[in-house]
């Protein structure tokens, strides 16, 4: 009958699978070894080290962006808000016609 065709097909699957398995697991290693310091090889790579004063510095740098960033948000929510009262007071005195 027509069954070896099935049985030759889930087995090429099969192999399919364990091949993209592999694949994944040697890139997982990669990555992990980029975040743990190491190459794909095991050894240790070299980390750049910073003086406390340039890493002061940038967190500074991140943290007056962050305020900045803020400050529009709060500027222009208000603004908004300022509008959208305005608008509805307007509405509210066409309506009862003062």
């Amino acid at each position: 009958m027509s069954f070896a065709g099935h049985v030759f097909d889930m087995i090429k699957r099969s192999e399919a699978n364990r091949a993209q398995l592999r694949k994944h697991r040697e890139q997982t290693a990669k990555l992990r070894a980029m975040y743990t310091g190491t190459d794909p090889d095991g050894r240790r790579t070299a980390e750049k080290t910073f003086p406390p004063e340039q890493i002061a510095a940038i967190k500074r740098e991140i943290r007056e962006q962050a305020r900045r960033e803020r400050r529009k948000r709060i500027v222009g929510i208000t603004i908004l808000a300022a509008a959208g009262v305005g608008a509805l007071i307007g509405l509210v005195c066409l309506y009862l016609n003062l």
